[in-house]
């Protein structure tokens, strides 16, 4: 069954990255539509402003989009609760709270979900 590829957009690499699926677990559903869930782990960039550090608050963007841009696919967030073990900590700062937030920008007639 063919699956699309998942580019992310702000890769920490220097490459492109493309999100290949984990395993081959796949559900069909009646309606024809394909659910094909696979855990990955992103590295990304994110610009920061640190001009009011320490009263500032820092979003990061991921940047995921579908390759061909005619097929739809939704991203599902998972709970964040161990993922300050995977934080590279630093003796600067601090995650007091963290969240996610899921959202759909429209550029150019193709969705860009945003996770």
């Amino acid at each position: 069954l063919w699956t699309p590829n998942i580019l992310v957009l702000n890769s920490a690499n220097d490459e492109l990255s493309v999100i290949k699926p984990f395993n081959d677990m796949m559900y069909l559903h009646h309606s024809g539509l394909v659910i094909l869930k696979t855990p990955v782990f992103l590295e990304t960039t994110c610009s920061l402003d640190l001009s009011r550090y320490p009263f500032d608050t820092q979003v990061c963007h991921i940047l995921l989009m579908p390759f061909p841009d005619n097929c739809q696919f939704e991203v599902e967030t998972v709970s964040l609760e161990n993922l300050p073990d995977l934080y590279q900590l630093s003796g600067e700062w601090t995650i007091t709270q963290q969240y996610i937030a899921e959202s759909v920008y429209t550029l150019d007639n193709n969705e860009i979900p945003i996770a």
